[in-house]
């Protein structure tokens, strides 16, 4: 019988390698922070690499990046997938 501190413990390592799964391991992009640029406005690969770097080194990432990408923009609602721009008041 497994004791209740290891079901714990499993389900910690469980989240911690969701949260910290490396995508781009030259400029330490994990899977969260391309979620996080999809979620403030990035829907392209483009976009990924302006804002986090992902595949301006060795490219290696740049498949995995892209279906991160994919499933992230895919999380929006409709309206969201376009580009929120900022204005500022003059």
């Amino acid at each position: 019988m497994t004791s209740p501190m290891m079901r714990t413990r499993i389900t910690l390592i469980d989240v911690y390698w969701v949260v910290l799964m490396y995508v781009c391991v030259c400029r330490a992009v994990t899977e969260k922070n391309i979620r996080d640029a999809v979620h403030a406005g990035a829907h392209t690969m483009k976009d990924l690499r302006e804002q986090l770097g992902v595949g301006e080194d060795c490219g290696c990432c740049g498949s995995c990046a892209k279906q991160c990408l994919r499933e992230a923009s895919a999380e929006l609602p409709h309206n969201h997938h376009h580009k929120r721009h900022l204005y500022v008041a003059a």
